[in-house]
């Protein structure tokens, strides 16, 4: 067996090699004056782009409120062990219905796909007989808490245009 310590140092080594207060204040002096903060901002720096090149929109999500539960009811579509199966589901539902909620409800052992907030039963029906119009015959109405006040469903985000954004840089 041989053991290679070439490069290892003792503690006693390290701190001789520590900076000088005077040094520490300088070093930051230096990188504290040529600190730039938009350049650490995506958000703002994409933002600035579209505007100049028109590539990307980017829309802002104000939330007033946060969401409040109340009894209710939603379409339930699926009840199964499989998580991926209830994941490839759920993301079928969010392309089909894209301004409704989609929801993965874990009670063990089971996951059961959700959608919707519904105060009334008649407005969870209109959504199942959608969902029974894309094939999703099984679909039934449950009570569930549901979120009041929610905000509405975000946009999805164009990907293919960061991309383009940045090949035009």
């Amino acid at each position: 067996m041989i053991l290679i310590l070439g490069g290892c140092k003792s503690a006693d080594e390290h701190g001789s090699q520590r900076r000088s207060p005077s040094t520490l204040r300088e070093f930051l002096l230096k990188h504290e004056a040529t600190f730039n903060p938009v350049r650490y901002d995506s958000v703002l720096a994409l933002h600035k782009d579209s505007e100049t090149r028109g590539a990307l929109n980017i829309r802002t999500v104000a939330m007033t409120a946060l969401p409040e539960t109340t009894s209710g009811f939603r379409a339930q579509i699926l009840f199964t062990q499989d998580i991926d199966q209830a994941n490839q589901l759920r993301d079928t539902l969010d392309s089909i219905l894209p301004n409704e909620w989609v929801y993965i409800v874990y009670d063990a052992p089971y996951y059961k796909v959700r959608a919707g907030n519904y105060d009334d039963r008649t407005s969870a029906a209109r959504m199942v007989k959608h969902l029974s119009s894309f094939g999703f015959k099984d679909a039934w109405i449950v009570p569930d808490k549901i979120l009041k006040n929610i905000p509405s469903k975000p946009p999805v985000a164009d990907i293919e245009a960061i991309p383009r954004l940045q090949a035009q840089q």
